[in-house]
């Protein structure tokens, strides 16, 4: 079996996962150089209200560090990158077959762990079992109009 033309550059056939909250740019570059599918969830890259879109410049970010990569290194190019738009595309597909289903991105804010210790100056913070009831009243409250959205933990509408 031949492969598209998209994995050339590909030193071994490999998709970096996309984690949740530490997939970035740097990573994603990293592994471009390294010859694998960087790739990170779009959830990643949000801003604060009022700032551009942080999605945007990720991609534009990854994109003019690989070209300039490539430039500089003809014979060992950069692999492709991935976005993992899971929310969206499920969304799309659910309701086409489950019209009243709802597929959301839920936020919960900081809950207070010891991973979240260091930022509890910072950030307001909740127990955990009170996390899971903010995040059970945005489910309550939700309709199946507003599915494929991302919400925090009072229902705001987070941007993608």
């Amino acid at each position: 079996m031949t492969l598209p033309a998209l994995f050339d550059t590909l030193r071994i056939p490999l998709i970096g996962s996309p984690l949740f909250i530490i997939s970035n740019p740097d990573l994603v570059i990293a592994q471009c150089k390294a010859g694998i599918v960087g790739s990170f969830p779009a959830l990643n890259a949000r801003e604060a209200e009022g700032e551009p879109i942080e999605l945007d410049r990720w991609l534009t970010r990854i994109k003019e560090e690989l070209d300039r990569h490539n430039q500089a290194n003809p014979d060992n190019p950069a692999a492709p990158y991935a976005v993992n738009q899971i929310v969206h595309t499920s969304a799309i597909e659910l309701a086409r077959s489950h019209k009243q289903s709802i597929c959301v991105a839920l936020h919960p804010g900081t809950v207070k762990t010891p991973f979240t210790e260091k930022y509890l100056a910072r950030h307001p913070a909740v127990a955990a079992s009170e996390a899971a009831e903010n995040l059970m009243s945005v489910i309550d409250g939700l309709t199946p109009e507003q599915t494929g959205q991302f919400f925090d933990w009072a229902g705001k509408v987070v941007p993608w």
